[in-house]
């Protein structure tokens, strides 16, 4: 039988090159079948004839560098002018982040749900996509264990976890400047792209900032506060021939401390309220604690029936999708929520309307 090629392994190996070719992964797996999500982005973005220009311009330039130039003259052309390799490819990695698990609607790919999400860990249970939740961060690589530095035309993601945090966080990347590979000094440029989402809470959402930012460019994300993450795509790009820029491009990168001390418990008012499940899937409740501690809810009618509880640990909201124990949604009216954090409570009234 076939030696089928499991393309769910090629697409989540993000941090290897673009330029790989003939890279056996796995058993029946070969880099070059995952990679033709990036012909699949093209082709969304710009249009099926995307492709058939990319092969017209690599007949007609001569050189070293066919498939660089190639790709570039063509994305060039074809958006008018207004993206090039660069930029397209800081976007591409950008769409597969949100995919399978993490998709989002009216985002990305058409079929995101259907392509393999990118691990936290692969393989072997190593850190595939590094999360910090404590700042400030003075991170270097010298000193890091992570085994996964992008090639060029590769990609990693940093995720960070804006609790505790204020309104604000300040992320600087110091990525490695220049490789000597065969007695030529080839640059690097780091293309960085921003994305701010929500999965813990309530309807999942995702903003991407359309702007690249570049090396030792300060990045400032806002309004962190009711976000569960603050992803950090980092693309290292070159125009170079060369082949073997592998597993060697290492960054430093540093975040400022914005984190607000908290001394005790603040309970926010649920937001939004009334809750209007025609416009939105959940009101969130926001509260800051000085510790860690579970977070409970209790739902009541007003007459005293409880029709809704849970519990969540380890962050620093929690919220109620106006349904009751059993799924269903709870019928027009007031109701009486109460958010528990160790010996502390809050009661607060929630509007609902269908």
């Amino acid at each position: 039988g076939l030696d089928i090629p499991d393309h769910t392994k090629c697409g989540s190996h993000t941090y290897i090159s673009l330029r790989t070719a003939h890279l056996r992964l796995a058993p029946g797996s070969y880099y070059q079948y995952g990679a033709v999500v990036w012909p699949l982005y093209l082709s969304q973005t710009l249009g099926v004839g995307i492709v058939k220009k990319i092969w017209e311009k690599c007949a007609e330039i001569p050189g070293p560098n066919v498939f660089q130039n190639g790709f570039n003259d063509a994305i060039t052309e074809v958006s008018s002018g207004t993206e090039n390799f660069s930029s397209a490819l800081s976007e591409f990695y950008v769409w597969n982040y949100f995919t399978g698990s993490r998709a989002v609607d009216d985002y990305g790919y058409e079929e995101a749900r259907n392509y393999p999400t990118i691990p936290d860990t692969w393989p072997d249970d190593k850190t595939y996509i590094q999360t910090f939740m404590t700042y400030p961060i003075e991170y270097f690589s010298n000193s890091s264990d992570y085994g996964f530095w992008p090639d060029y035309l590769g990609a990693n993601y940093l995720r960070f976890n804006p609790v505790r945090l204020d309104s604000t966080l300040k992320f600087t990347l110091h990525g490695m400047r220049e490789k000597v590979i065969r007695h030529d000094t080839v640059l690097i440029d780091w293309n960085v792209r921003m994305a701010k989402v929500n999965f813990d809470v309530g309807e999942m959402r995702v903003e991407v900032d359309p702007h690249i930012y570049g090396n030792h460019e300060q990045i400032v994300a806002r309004d962190v506060q009711l976000l569960s993450d603050i992803i950090m795509i980092l693309v290292p790009y070159a125009e170079t021939q060369h082949l073997a820029i592998y597993d060697e491009l290492s960054y430093d990168f540093t975040v400022i401390d914005t984190t607000i001390p908290i001394i005790g418990t603040t309970f926010y008012d649920p937001a939004p309220n009334p809750l209007k499940l025609s416009e939105t899937a959940s009101t969130i409740f926001k509260i800051e604690q000085p510790g860690r501690e579970d977070i409970h809810i209790d739902v009541f009618t007003l007459a005293g029936e409880k029709v809704y509880e849970n519990s969540t640990s380890g962050r620093d909201f929690i919220d109620w999708n106006g349904k009751n124990d059993a799924g269903k949604t709870v019928a027009s009216g007031l109701y009486l929520v109460s958010i528990r954090i160790g010996d502390e409570s809050k009661v607060f009234k929630v509007a609902v309307i269908e």
